[in-house]
């Protein structure tokens, strides 16, 4: 990986490909209109796996902490490894697996372990004492999602929960759980099948009543927890009753929004675009067919655009035949079969203005207009979710302060 900072240079002496823009200002400021959305004395441990959703982990972990996060939560070990030779020393969950096998390594890290099973939980508090360390760990526990954890209804659970806590050299300072269908959608509402008993929401509510009673019962047994945790993005902004000590933002920290909250209700905005510049600009005679397959065959004389970006960037492929994009603050539609380096687009309304070198806004603002992430995740049949953690390595990352590009990050050298 190679950073460098722009210092006055125009960002078409170091970007002449594609690539990706953040805008960090607006990143920090998210952060503080979710801060603005919780109970008092609860905390924000902000998402940044899969890369920060593929905005760049390092930078946005920064951001996040700078602007008022508590504490960060990633998916794995390498995440975890990966902010500390960033030099981020604040505390981070790894939420699923801790790889056994790597205990030495993550301890060493001082990461934060999700803990499962009394199994895990013991082996973690050997390797522990082995290495004279203390251990924060926190306890998963399953509501209703059936990944990982303790059940939050088994008899044993308690006692479970209580034995872990129990063991030498780990410091169980966090309880958590995750809803299955806080974001609206409720898949099993449409099944004819007499199993299913519950609407999404009142499944949420059970999933929510279930985990406070098993809180209740270890509280009871003297079991007390610093970082109680269930809300993820759409509950955090939906249910201010669930807050508890600490809330796990992810979508809405990137200016998106989980289906059941409409953009009239949020103060949050979009910190990522994509960009790209015309490779070759050529007129298509009637007749003639564009990309893999001839899925496009030109009705009347036009003038096209080859751009340098595809499904090997993370652009995907089912984009075809859907997908705008944005030149000179217009729309225009992407032509035929997206391929894995490039894509051909349709600049005949733009006229003899556009050039080789334009620039091209796969999704983002241009001149007024916008594209959005939730249409490109429409036009794909996807979740917003899924179309920044798609973007590729190659494609660097571009961070803005004031509006202004300052800093370029590269995967790839």
């Amino acid at each position: 990986m190679n950073e460098e900072y722009l210092d006055g240079r125009d960002l078409a002496d170091v970007c002449g490909r594609s690539w990706v823009e953040v805008d960090l200002d607006r990143a920090a400021d998210n952060l503080r209109w979710v801060k603005n959305q919780l109970s008092p004395g609860t905390g924000v441990c902000a998402i940044v796996k899969t890369n920060a959703y593929g905005h760049g982990a390092p930078e946005l972990a920064a951001c996040f902490l700078e602007a008022g996060a508590e504490m960060l939560a990633v998916a794995c070990l390498d995440e975890v490894l990966q902010l500390r030779r960033a030099g981020i020393t604040s505390s981070i969950l790894i939420l699923s697996d801790g790889e056994p096998e790597r205990y030495a390594e993550g301890i060493e890290a001082d990461a934060t372990y999700s803990l499962f099973s009394l199994a895990k939980a013991r082996d973690l508090s050997e390797r522990a004492v082995a290495l004279g360390r203390k251990v924060k760990v926190h306890v998963k526990v399953d509501t209703g999602m059936r990944r990982v954890g303790f059940s939050a209804t088994a008899a044993e659970t308690p006692g479970q929960i209580l034995e872990l806590a129990a063991l030498p050299g780990l410091d169980v300072e966090g309880i958590f759980t995750h809803f299955a269908t806080a974001d609206g959608f409720d898949q099993a509402e449409s099944l004819e099948d007499d199993l299913v008993s519950e609407p999404g929401e009142q499944f949420l509510q059970l999933q929510f009543r279930d985990f406070v009673r098993l809180l209740d019962t270890l509280e009871r047994e003297g079991l007390r927890f610093r970082y109680r945790h269930c809300c993820n993005s759409p509950a955090t902004l939906r249910h201010p009753e669930m807050h508890l000590d600490l809330v796990r933002p992810g979508l809405t920290l990137y200016g998106l929004l989980p289906d059941n909250v409409g953009r009239e209700e949020a103060d949050n905005r979009p910190i990522l675009s994509l960009h790209s510049r015309a490779l070759q600009v050529r007129t298509i005679e009637q007749g003639q067919s564009v990309s893999y397959g001839r899925r496009f065959v030109a009705t009347t004389d036009m003038r096209s655009a080859t751009v340098p970006i595809g499904y090997g960037d993370g652009y995907r492929r089912s984009l075809t035949g859907k997908a705008e994009v944005l030149v000179h603050g217009r729309r225009v539609p992407v032509l035929g079969t997206i391929c894995m380096d490039s894509l051909i687009i349709d600049v005949s309304k733009v006229g003899d203005a556009f050039f080789e070198g334009d620039r091209v806004v796969l999704w983002g603002e241009q001149g007024g207009a916008e594209i959005t992430i939730e249409e490109v995740a429409a036009w794909s049949d996807t979740i917003n979710y899924e179309v920044p953690c798609a973007l590729s390595p190659r494609l660097p990352r571009v961070y803005l302060r004031d509006g202004k590009p300052f800093k370029v990050v590269r995967y790839l050298v």
